[in-house]
């Protein structure tokens, strides 16, 4: 059965959770978690979503962001 689809409302927060595979880790190093972090930076001025929060974990992450378009989120995560 496929997934539903997500309710993408925009200036609405948005709370992410992403895993990874089978929990295995994500981020081995100091400079994974600070790559990743530029990253989203950029991805979130480049799509137009403010990052309020976030916890990087080893084998998984969480984010709490708001799109001020309906795709700002799901764009921002396949840029990821």
């Amino acid at each position: 059965m496929a997934r539903r689809p997500r309710l993408n409302l925009p200036h609405i927060p948005q709370h992410v959770v992403q895993r990874g595979n089978n929990r295995q880790v994500t981020f081995y190093t100091e400079q994974d978690y600070t790559v990743y972090l530029d990253k989203l930076k950029d991805y979130g001025r480049r799509f137009d979503v403010s990052v309020h929060g976030f916890v990087l974990m080893t084998n998984h992450f969480q984010l709490l962001m708001t799109p001020t378009t309906a795709t700002g989120v799901s764009q921002l995560m396949q840029s990821l």
